[in-house]
């Protein structure tokens, strides 16, 4: 005996694959995925910020690779590098004034600061709320995120969770 295959059987089964298929992509791009991680840090923290802290300077332009030398695709741009991190209320650029790419310190005190390690790694318990992060360098404060609406490497804490924050300083870099 042979089974007949309906129109609706013929819908319900592509229907059924096209939401597996949905359900692969987006379990794929979970921000839990390792993939898209750059930090191996230990994080000890429950809620509030954790990442790394990388050093990218001079010629970054892209040219022969030597033979061994291939970077691995998802490698960070530079190395690791300690430096602290400053965490201050939202700030948008025009609260600030900038001088040969790096900011000079705001009137207001930070609300936190922390010191990456030898490897990058930091983490800084932090409140839920919206805050703007800065790394600082000799002659100021470096930050080079923007979102489109004046923020300054703004970043969102929310209650109960950590949020990666990978810092690339770059201000020395050419591209």
């Amino acid at each position: 005996m042979r089974h007949q295959t309906t129109p609706f059987m013929k819908h319900t089964f592509v229907t059924m694959g096209l939401w597996l298929t949905l359900t692969i992509a987006l379990v794929g791009c979970s921000p839990r995925n390792n993939a898209s991680r750059v930090s191996n840090c230990a994080v000890k923290i429950t809620q509030g910020i954790y990442g790394r802290v990388f050093w990218v300077g001079g010629n970054q332009m892209p040219g022969p690779v030597k033979k061994g030398k291939r970077k691995e695709k998802n490698a960070p741009a530079g190395n690791p590098v300690a430096r602290e991190v400053w965490v201050y209320p939202l700030m948008q650029t025009s609260q600030l004034n900038k001088n040969e790419g790096l900011y000079q310190k705001p009137a207001t005190a930070p609300l936190a600061k922390t010191t990456a390690d030898k490897d990058g790694c930091f983490q800084l318990p932090l409140a839920p709320g919206k805050y703007s992060i800065f790394t600082l360098e000799k002659d100021g404060l470096f930050a080079n995120i923007f979102d489109g609406k004046g923020n300054v490497h703004p970043v969102e804490v929310k209650s109960n969770n950590i949020t990666e924050v990978n810092i690339n300083i770059n201000y020395k870099a050419a591209y």
